[in-house]
């Protein structure tokens, strides 16, 4: 496209915009004054492609754009391009309208897509009968009207109520806005579930349906846009299911349900040591982190999240624990680390009495 050529008169008193305009634009070659003009040229936008489809609109070609001069004197260009509608109309848009079209999900036409909608509203021509009953009689068929299905424009062409006095009665009614649509088909499935009704208790402005769904749940009240967009495809069956798997593939291997911390568990003492080594490894709260976990005392990576593997170790390495000379303290066995300033790790682990253990403490 050849380069464009815009002419702004600098207005009566307008030198001090002039050379607000000179200095906002200063480097830019292309934009000069010539007396009381201020020519503007530029070459065509690079993103704007002749042919290039938006809804209901072609564009045809690029046209002149809209030139503002904002107070601080900088120039604000509005890109406009003609298109050619779907009807056969041509209209002059911003281009910038039409690519918010496509992140807002819109279908932007010429205006005639309003004309279509208006179809919905063939029928329902003011009726002098009703709009001239007394308050109470047009009361009552305004509620026939709701539900029989009509929306709030039907209605208020109809009868001449406002259609904030309809909304008020369907909220009476005990219905939301949007309840009662033909839209909705009972009997429609989505991935797991299928409607089988409306929710009549539904008091919101937002549609919502009963569903049945494949794994046994009946009459499950679910808002009906996240299921007919595919963002809700079952009764909540589905996630739980695959939380499920996920821990029966993932979690549970590397946590066996073991059953050592039951109270009739044979191994019961070798959970309770591995839980009482971790809490003074790594809890703070514990009264015992202080000499412990403060001093860098850790545990062996493989074992802080797998008990199945600190118990083979014990078992096999040091088999099962001793039995004292009697049931007091000093004479029962525990774990003990064999070199105190090293954690709870291979190769440094014993059983040993309490005396023992005791003689093996921190120099201070």
């Amino acid at each position: 496209m050849p380069p464009i050529y815009d002419i702004l008169t600098v207005k009566k008193g307008g030198q001090s915009l002039k050379q607000s305009i000179r200095k906002k634009n200063s480097g830019k070659k292309f934009d000069i004054f010539i007396g009381k003009y201020y020519i503007i040229h530029y070459m065509a936008r690079s993103d704007i492609k002749i042919g290039d489809r938006y809804g209901m609109l072609t564009i045809v070609r690029e046209v002149e754009p809209t030139i503002r001069i904002e107070g601080n004197g900088g120039i604000n260009r509005i890109w406009n391009v003609e298109c050619l509608c779907d009807c056969g109309n041509k209209t002059v848009v911003q281009f910038s309208t039409l690519k918010k079209s496509i992140n807002r999900g819109t279908t932007p036409s010429c205006g005639c897509k309003k004309f279509f909608n208006r179809s919905k509203l063939e029928g329902f021509d003011r009726d002098e009968t009703i709009v001239n009953m007394s308050k109470e009689e047009r009361k009552e068929v305004v509620k026939k009207m709701i539900l029989e299905g009509c929306n709030n424009k039907q209605i208020s062409l109809k009868t001449g109520c406002s259609e904030s006095f309809i909304s008020l009665l369907r909220k009476n009614l005990g219905l939301g806005k949007f309840i009662i649509d033909r839209e909705i088909k009972i009997g429609e499935k989505f991935g797991l579930l299928t409607i089988v009704g409306i929710d009549e208790n539904n008091t919101s402005r937002r549609k919502r349906v009963l569903c049945d769904c494949d794994c046994g749940t009946k009459n499950k009240s679910i808002s009906y846009y996240p299921i007919k967009n595919g963002d809700v495809t079952s009764c909540g069956c589905y996630m739980r299911s695959l939380s499920k798997e996920m821990m029966i593939n993932t979690l549970i291997p590397n946590n066996k349900i073991h059953g050592d911390s039951k109270k009739e568990s044979q191994h019961k003492y070798i959970y309770q040591i591995w839980m009482g080594a971790k809490q003074r490894c790594y809890n703070p709260n514990n009264k015992r982190y202080s000499t412990y976990g403060k001093l860098g005392i850790t545990m062996y990576d493989e074992w802080i999240n797998n008990y199945p593997l600190f118990k083979e170790y014990i078992l096999t390495n040091l088999g099962e624990r001793p039995i004292g000379k009697s049931n007091n303290k000093v004479d029962c066995y525990s774990i003990d680390r064999i070199d105190v300033t090293k954690g709870y790790e291979p190769e440094n682990l014993r059983w040993a009495t309490f005396i023992e253990q005791a003689n093996n403490k921190h120099k201070s």
